[in-house]
């Protein structure tokens, strides 16, 4: 991170990109409009999100969700290019700042992990939808396994997620619990390290 400018400690902006210049929408029942910027952005990658969404149902899965835990994921993965642009070129200078953010290979400030590449992310996203959250520090009520309500054990996110889904570890901590686990799943920790067990 430090070779972007970024830090290592601390969540870093922006998540994604998308095109946000010289774009025609059709709106509001037949208004159109030319539109720049996050204002634009913002809807395109809700209609792209839709579209994973709209797979998923077809295919008898839940829905997304909450995808930047995925994308995180996805962008320290040999699947990367498949999944997302990296835009490499440009930069966000301007002129009250000339020399902040450039655009580089991999994650940058300019367009973080880059726009999404079609078919390979929606199909890619397809393994990580619908997933249930744990948080070992959790002491609030409800438990739901949800991003803003996690489970607060493993035990209960085990038991809660579907075969070949995902139970993402919140904010670091440990959990003595020792379980023989005999369903296919992915399990991924974010905000800090995770123990699970005696060891």
């Amino acid at each position: 991170m430090s070779a972007v400018g970024g830090s290592s400690s601390q969540r870093n902006v922006p998540d994604v990109a998308m095109v946000a210049s010289g774009v025609f929408a059709y709106y509001f029942n037949g208004l159109t409009g030319d539109f720049e910027g996050t204002s634009i952005a913002a809807p395109l990658w809700a209609a792209f999100t839709a579209m994973v969404n709209q797979q998923a149902a077809a295919s008898g899965r839940p829905a997304v969700g909450f995808p930047a835990p995925a994308l995180y994921v996805i962008g320290g993965e040999s699947i990367y290019n498949s999944c997302l642009h990296d835009t490499t070129v440009g930069n966000n200078f301007w002129p009250g700042s000339s020399s902040e953010f450039s655009a580089a290979v991999g994650y940058d400030l300019c367009t973080g992990w880059g726009s999404p590449n079609g078919a390979g992310l929606i199909n890619e996203l397809q393994n990580f939808l619908g997933p249930i959250y744990v948080d070992f520090n959790y002491t609030g009520t409800p438990q739901k396994g949800t991003f803003a309500n996690p489970f607060n054990t493993l035990a209960q996110g085990v038991s809660a997620v579907s075969s070949e889904g995902t139970i993402i570890l919140e904010g670091g901590g440990y959990s003595l619990e020792t379980m023989t686990i005999t369903k296919s799943m992915t399990i991924i920790s974010i905000g800090g390290p995770t123990t699970v067990g005696n060891n």
